[in-house]
């Protein structure tokens, strides 16, 4: 996969904004996990926009604390984070016995070797986008993978 590419499970989100609504009433809970602070502030931002309710986390272990305490809709998880690195956070998140482990991942990350794809495939994201990415191409993957799960679209 190049650079700016992505790769997902299902099909990207047709170009035109949307606002994300829960089929369920409360707000669509969006977990980012993310170690460049400008970067997560972009993705909290273009989230915001879409009426995500946005938690960022700067290492591993945070994002698994806020795993463990909260219900989230979608984790946008990055591979290279302190404390805890994303692929041992995906393994922990889809074991068995964890709550949360069919909430949808979709991986962010620079690493962008086929086998480092089949390696966070076979761990459990539900998608892969290579670094750098337009928001825009990350956001029709967000709206995607959210309407898979019965996220109502509007706007």
């Amino acid at each position: 996969m190049r650079k700016g590419q992505a790769e997902a499970s299902g099909d990207a989100a047709a170009d035109s904004p949307a606002v994300l609504r829960p089929s369920g009433g409360d707000g669509v809970r969006v977990l980012v996990a993310e170690d460049d602070a400008a970067n997560g502030f972009v993705l909290q931002v273009y989230l915001q926009k879409l009426g995500a309710d946005v938690r960022l986390a700067s290492s591993g272990t945070e994002a698994w604390r806020l795993l463990a305490a909260e219900r989230f809709d979608l984790v946008i998880l990055d591979i290279v984070l302190p404390g805890m690195d994303g692929l041992e956070l995906l393994t922990r998140l889809r074991a068995p016995a964890h709550p949360q482990r069919q909430v949808p991942v979709l991986v962010q990350t620079g690493r962008v070797g086929q086998e480092d794809i089949v390696r966070f495939r076979a761990a459990g994201c539900d998608a892969c986008i290579a670094k750098p990415y337009r928001p825009e191409d990350i956001m029709g993957m967000v709206v995607g993978m959210l309407a898979e799960r019965g996220c109502a679209l509007s706007g």
